[in-house]
């Protein structure tokens, strides 16, 4: 059973099922595609008094373990920031994300990657102690140029048309033109795709339309294609 919300896209070879869950889904290797998901975000709030929605990291746990127990991919690759930074690790959070990678383990043989991301790099220590396989940006799976930050893929020297960037950390967000709405997105140009941010407790960044050739823009669990006006 496939998640609701889902918006076919294809790039040359390439076909992604984009979802209003702010993730993707590439049916041909199996691989369950997000960015951004801040786990442990709400921890840094807390220390610092300021609110946080409430069972924040719950929802958000229970949303991806909910995808995967759907999808049953073979891999998990996250576009970097899976972590928002050492601070996040008090007792409490580590015993959430124990009882977290426990269900995962049950659910069959699935890898777990991290484009490592700015934010990863600070807990890095960390999060080597979990079944996840790290790796640095620009990384090259199969016809996917995965990275973080889009001005990563400066770094790779090989034909970039060839391949489908796909990144994560600018949280892009469209502002509909009729009412102002601030809406995530995915956004696409050329041959790069950008992730908004799983998680919900994240800022949203306005995206540039003259920037964009295509936003897949994601409202009340759908998600629809829009081309904006240049």
């Amino acid at each position: 059973m496939k998640p609701a919300g889902i918006q076919k896209f294809r790039y040359r070879r390439i076909l992604l099922e984009l979802n209003a869950e702010k993730s993707a889904w590439h049916p041909d290797t199996e691989t369950f595609f997000c960015a951004d998901l801040h786990w442990g975000k709400e921890t840094t709030f807390q220390k610092a008094s300021l609110p946080i929605p409430v069972q924040s990291l719950e929802s958000n746990l229970n949303r991806l373990s909910s995808l995967i127990e759907q999808l049953r991919p073979k891999r998990v690759v996250v576009l970097g920031d899976m972590v928002h930074g050492t601070s996040s690790f008090t007792d409490s959070f580590r015993s959430t994300m124990h009882r977290f990678w426990d269900r995962q383990a049950g659910r069959g043989d699935c890898c777990w990657i991290l484009v490592e991301g700015n934010h990863d790099r600070r807990a890095k220590s960390e999060i080597k102690k979990w079944p996840v396989q790290i790796v640095s940006p620009p990384w090259r799976f199969e016809d996917f140029m995965c990275v973080h930050d889009p001005m990563e893929i400066s770094l790779f020297a090989g034909s970039q048309q060839e391949v489908m960037v796909m990144a994560g950390h600018v949280h892009p967000a469209f502002s509909m033109p009729d009412n102002g709405e601030k809406l995530a997105c995915f956004a696409f140009r050329e041959n790069m795709l950008i992730f908004p941010a799983f998680s919900d407790f994240t800022g949203r960044n306005l995206i540039d339309a003259k920037e964009t050739e295509t936003v897949f823009l994601i409202r009340h669990g759908e998600i629809v294609p829009f081309s904006p006006p240049h």
